[in-house]
């Protein structure tokens, strides 16, 4: 048996989606995305941007990154370097925030109610450079990088790696050592309409998706 070591990537960050309220969405929904980052990471703020996060709470590396393969001992000592490669794609995810007004008429200057599906959002990315966690495989022979593949999830502020596999199987990254510098803040505030969100609960390892995608990407 041999083990092998993964760096997941160097450059990511912390994004959270969630929901606001409906007169939030129209204090803020035409400002300056500074005016934004200042609501709700200023030192007055009522609420975190972390806190707001019922859609979507994801860090990790940006699904662009390449990563850095060590075969390891039985130590997780690093013996040998195999190189950097490029992740492999199995699925992305998408949550996209849209324009609320475009799908929600109302008379002018009144706050726009939200629905069931559509809801006012928050999404907010703090940009970051480090280490986002590694992953520990084994395997009865060499490493292959073409077994190794990605889930991401799409957003308006950043494209995160979501999930890795190896082989066909999930493979949970290891966070014990993460260690990141802060690079900055974005923001936007719109709409998401909860149909068109593709969630996390819904792409799972046992996901019939996620299955037929595996089997898709092993042929």
């Amino acid at each position: 048996m041999r083990r092998f070591k993964i760096n997941t990537g160097r450059y990511g960050g912390e994004i959270a989606i969630g929901r606001i309220s409906p007169e939030i969405y129209e204090e803020l929904k035409d400002a300056d995305e500074d005016v934004i980052i200042e609501k709700f990471d200023g030192w007055d703020s009522d609420i975190a941007w972390h806190d707001i996060d019922d859609i979507e709470h994801i860090n990790g590396p940006f699904a662009d990154n390449e990563y850095d393969v060590f075969e390891v001992d039985s130590q997780d000592e690093e013996i040998a370097e195999l190189g950097r490669f490029s992740y492999n794609g199995l699925y992305a995810r998408e949550a996209y925030l849209y324009d609320i007004s475009a799908h929600a008429a109302r008379p002018e200057g009144a706050p726009a109610p939200p629905t069931p599906d559509l809801q006012p959002v928050l999404a907010f990315f703090s940009e970051e450079k480090g280490g986002f966690g590694e992953l520990y495989i084994d395997t009865e022979g060499d490493f292959d990088p073409a077994k190794l593949c990605i889930g991401t999830v799409e957003t308006d502020l950043a494209e995160i790696i979501d999930e890795y596999y190896y082989d066909g199987k999930q493979v949970e990254p290891d966070l014990d050592f993460c260690d990141t510098v802060g690079k900055g803040y974005y923001a936007k505030v719109g709409a998401m309409n909860m149909k068109w969100h593709d969630s996390r609960n819904d792409y799972g390892p046992d996901s019939e998706f996620v299955k037929e995608a595996l089997e898709y990407y092993e042929e």
